[in-house]
């Protein structure tokens, strides 16, 4: 049974890496860790995804390691095997959910991709009150995110994709808007 996450993930910018070297870890630790960061979600689209995400957990066991760009329901046992404490994907998927719900209930781990009013409900309805809106800046940005707020009361998201660093606030000020993830100008 796996432990809601979410309480746990108290800050509102979440760094997004995609490790292609195993030897810029400690480095990379290093500088979060020297800005506050409690959490860092690392991408699957390297081969070196799920070595990373061991390597964190052993260098910064405080830190909250999730695993992003989970694609196919195999990934979900991969990734929590490796120490991944909560995980991320583009889009909905079943067999995904499915997976992820034989470790419990899977939305207090899993922050799964949405971007039209359809894919919402359909998560709205297997519990899920946290998501990813991804690609936020191709799918409307703030204005979607703005609408869905009147749209989907209780139901917060972190929009990915195209966030630039000059809408960061932008973001952060929406009631609906629980943390934003960044790559490049974030971490």
């Amino acid at each position: 049974m796996r432990n809601d996450v979410w309480p746990r993930l108290d800050q509102t910018m979440i760094p997004v890496v995609t490790v292609a070297s195993l030897d810029v870890l400690p480095s990379l630790i290093d500088r979060l860790q020297e800005n506050n960061f409690k959490t860092v979600e690392v991408t699957l689209r390297t081969e070196f995804g799920l070595a990373a995400i061991r390597q964190i957990k052993q260098l910064a066991p405080e830190m909250i390691v999730g695993a992003g760009t989970i694609l196919d329901a195999n990934q979900v046992n991969l990734c929590l095997d490796a120490g991944a404490e909560y995980l991320v994907s583009p889009g909905w998927s079943d067999l995904i959910y499915e997976r992820a719900s034989t470790f419990g209930a899977a939305e207090k781990f899993w922050l799964p991709g949405v971007v039209t009013p359809t894919e919402v409900m359909s998560a709205i309805e297997k519990g899920f009150r946290r998501l990813k809106f991804f690609p936020a800046k191709v799918f409307g940005g703030i204005s979607t995110l703005k609408a869905y707020d009147k749209l989907f009361p209780g139901v917060k998201f972190c929009p990915t994709g195209g966030v630039s660093a000059e809408l960061v606030t932008d973001y952060l000020e929406l009631d609906n808007v629980f943390a934003v993830g960044g790559t490049s100008w974030l971490t």
